[in-house]
């Protein structure tokens, strides 16, 4: 499958790509490292994504995250890979979406008794190809998409909700402020998972996005509003 998919993508013709790096704070420190690696070859998008605990919080959160995602041209997911190692868990998932059967099954090399399929809706998408939905959206970024939280499906409602100047490593530019809200739509308890994607999602945590006001929306900082504390997302840089 996984060879399938890399033949795949370098038999296509890239159209345009880009690469982002995060840093994540938590509690105050400096926690983890993200990079999102995007590219357009034809009509398929692929998004890959690494997550890493910094040397000085690994006894925190021990975190070597990958996430690798298949979406058509509306960034509606097809195929989800996640291998992740977090020290006393760990996951080798490959997630395919039948969205005629309105299904998505999963198999996991790391766990069996996770293989089987759920319930998923036709506009089913995962965390990363939402965030590049978003970004492709004409106008104001409000609307609603359905979100897969590892098997537990949420209503996400986003609003946006004006602009401000903030500094980024782009220098001090204007920025489009979106607020997310989550509502869980599946009836099964939310399973257990990976510590960046699968806990954003819980009725009762808000999540907030900057978005560059031109034509390209990158985002450039968020802000997972949770309890106890709160996570920051900055962008220390950006290529494309």
């Amino acid at each position: 499958m996984k060879i399938y998919l890399l033949v795949l993508v370098l038999s296509c013709s890239i159209l345009c790509s880009e690469n982002l790096f995060y840093s994540i704070k938590y509690m105050g420190i400096s926690a983890s490292k993200v990079s999102i690696d995007y590219c357009k070859c034809d009509s398929l998008n692929v998004i890959t994504s690494y997550v890493k605990s910094r040397a000085l919080t690994k006894f925190l959160y021990d975190l070597d995250n990958k996430y690798t995602v298949y979406s058509d041209s509306l960034f509606l997911t097809t195929k989800y890979l996640k291998d992740i190692d977090q020290g006393n868990y760990s996951e080798d998932r490959i997630i395919t979406y039948n969205r005629e059967g309105k299904k998505a099954n999963q198999f996991d090399t790391h766990n069996p008794s996770r293989n089987g399929e759920y319930d998923i809706t036709s506009g089913t998408r995962d965390f990363f190809s939402m965030l590049f939905y978003i970004r492709k959206l004409k106008g104001e970024l409000s609307g609603s998409a359905d979100l897969d939280g590892s098997g537990t499906i949420w209503e996400t409602h986003f609003e946006q909700l004006g602009e401000e100047k903030i500094s980024s490593c782009l220098g001090k530019i204007n920025a489009i402020k979106v607020k997310f809200s989550f509502k869980k739509i599946s009836e099964q308890i939310r399973p257990r998972s990976d510590l960046v994607t699968n806990n954003l999602f819980k009725e009762d945590n808000i999540l907030y996005f900057w978005f560059s006001a031109d034509e390209r929306r990158i985002p450039l900082k968020a802000e997972f509003d949770r309890k106890p504390f709160s996570v920051y997302w900055r962008l220390i840089n950006y290529e494309e």
